[in-house]
This record gives C-alpha cells, structure tokens and sequence, in this order.
C-alpha cells in the first residue's frame, strides 16, 4: 500500500517518489564521476622561439596564446627561452606540446622527435619569406661578389633557417665559400642590423622584409638599408605539435589558433605578434627547405616514409 504524505506542504508527493529521485541523482552523478577526463588534464605547454628577443615575445605572445586556450578549452603555458640555442635544447628534448619554431627547427625536430607541422605565419599578406643580404645605403656593397674579404654578420646563429642557412647558400651559390668572407651570427636578427647600423658589419643576413619591421625603423630612422640579394621565397615559419598530442587535441589547438583569422580581437591578437593570418601546413611543403640544409649543412633530414 502507498501511503501519501505531504512534502514541503506539497500534497500527494509520495515518499517513494522521494526515494526513487534520490536513486536518480545518485545514478547521475555517479555517471558524470565516470566520464574519462581529456587525454590531457595536465597544462600543454608552447615553447615560441624568441625570434624578436624574449621581453618582446613573452609580452607579444601571452595574449594571443590566453585566447587559444580559452578557445581550445585547454590549460597552455607559454615558455621563451633566452635565446636559439635554450629554445632548441628544451624542443629536442621533448618538452614542449606545441611549438612555434624556425623550419630548420621543424624539420629536424620532425625527424628526431615527430613533431607535425600544423600551421604556418602569414606575414604582411603572404605565407612564404625569402632571406636578403642587406647593407646601408652609403655601402660600396653592390653585388654579392663585393663581400669578398668583407664581413657579414648573420642574424640568429647557425640554425637561423632564413637569416643564415639561406643567406649562407646565397653566398655560395654566388661563389663565395667560407674562407672568402668574414662571418659571425648573432643571438636574434635585430642584433645582425644592429651590427649594420654601427657599422660592425658591411652586410647583414636576415628575413626579407627586416626594413618594415617595427624595431628595424626605429633603429635607422631615416637611414635606409639596401637589399643586394634576395633568396626564393620558402614556406613560412611553422606551428608544430608534438607526437604525443590525440588527433581530437590537435584538432582542438588548430581550430582555435585558426579562428584568430575570423574576429577582430583575433586579428588584433595577430597584428600585435606582427601576423597578418595564421594558414594551414603540411610537411611537405617543408621538402625545399630540407634541400636547401642537405646542400648548406650536410645534413638530411628527408623521411623516407613521409607522404602527406
């Protein structure tokens, strides 16, 4: 027999129907204890090489990445080491989740460790970047021949894809080897511009947009610069992740960096790290740059297996 109390002063609530409710809030809870937490509960972490020198990037960067976290819906730290060196100790050890790197980075890390190249920098309106050689505009510099017996600084050390692997194949496939020419690297690009502008260095190896970046006009004012030689155009520099990562995380990673492309506080996000768009990438598009190392340093990093 079903005896009918009153609840609350609620009349014909039934005890049974309480019990029966407390049984299905139990049950509900005891299913939502039950759903398997993200394959990454802990923070991911992305290392962003200091391509502008780490005070820049830190402040530069950490709004940008605070929107893709929010967007991603996952906890991600940023890391920028002090310089080319740290950043690719900490990347070849595997400690970063997602990383922002130069492409020899990439493609030498894609070989040693897996990371997969997701995304790529699109900057003042195109996805490739070339290297130059520049000099002031007073130099007797005209043709990369005059830099014999001359010094050229290159900007970001010897695993700068742009700045000195691809300045360095300029000059040699212009005949000039080593032994022809004078040649120290520094810590980051800016500093080889700076060795320009004092007049350390009769030429400089760097990106070939160096004369629009905001630091390089406040450096030379009205001195101007000029471009002796400029490379093919490469593809841009790359977003890797690392092999650890789920598909449905990178998924997640990709589509938040991407929706930085559709809003106006996204597209603020960008200009402030100097981005016009951030585009898809495969490892492909990857090949010529790995050519341009073979040749330059010796070293292959071509994967037989690659197809993509």
């Amino acid at each position: 027999e079903i005896v009918y109390t009153s609840v609350s002063g609620i009349p014909g609530f039934s005890t049974i129907t309480m019990i029966r409710n407390r049984l299905l809030l139990i049950t509900f809870t005891l299913a939502i204890i039950a759903i398997p937490l993200p394959s990454f509960a802990k923070a991911l972490t992305v290392g962003v090489f200091p391509r502008s020198g780490v005070e820049k990037t830190v402040t530069a960067y950490t709004p940008l990445i605070e929107y893709v976290a929010r967007q991603s819906g996952f906890d991600i730290r940023l890391d920028v080491p002090p310089d080319m060196p740290s950043f690719w100790k900490r990347l070849s050890a595997g400690e970063y989740d997602i990383a922002h790197m130069n492409q020899y980075h990439y493609v030498r890390s894609h070989f040693e460790k897996g990371y997969v190249v997701i995304l790529k920098n699109e900057e003042f309106g195109k996805d490739t970047i070339a290297s130059a050689l520049w000099v002031r505009e007073d130099s007797p510099v005209r043709t990369l021949a005059d830099l014999r017996g001359k010094w050229v600084v290159l900007g970001g050390g010897r695993q700068a894809m742009v700045a000195s692997i691809m300045a360095t194949d300029m000059l040699e496939q212009a005949g000039l080897e080593s032994q022809d020419y004078f040649s120290r690297s520094t810590l980051h690009p800016l500093e080889a511009l700076k060795s320009l502008y004092y007049r350390q260095a009769d030429a400089a190896g760097v990106g070939d947009v160096a004369d629009r970046m905001p630091g390089v006009k406040k450096l030379f004012g009205n001195d101007r610069l000029r471009m002796v030689a400029r490379s093919e155009p490469v593809t841009h520099l790359p977003w890797g992740v690392s092999s650890r990562l789920d598909d449905s995380t990178v998924r997640a990673i990709k589509s938040a960096f991407l929706s930085l492309n559709d809003s106006m506080k996204g597209k603020r996000l960008l200009k402030a790290v100097n981005l016009t768009a951030i585009r898809p990438a495969t490892d492909r598009e990857y090949n010529e740059h790995r050519e341009i190392i073979l040749r330059v340093l010796d070293e292959n990093y071509y994967v037989q297996k690659d197809s993509q």
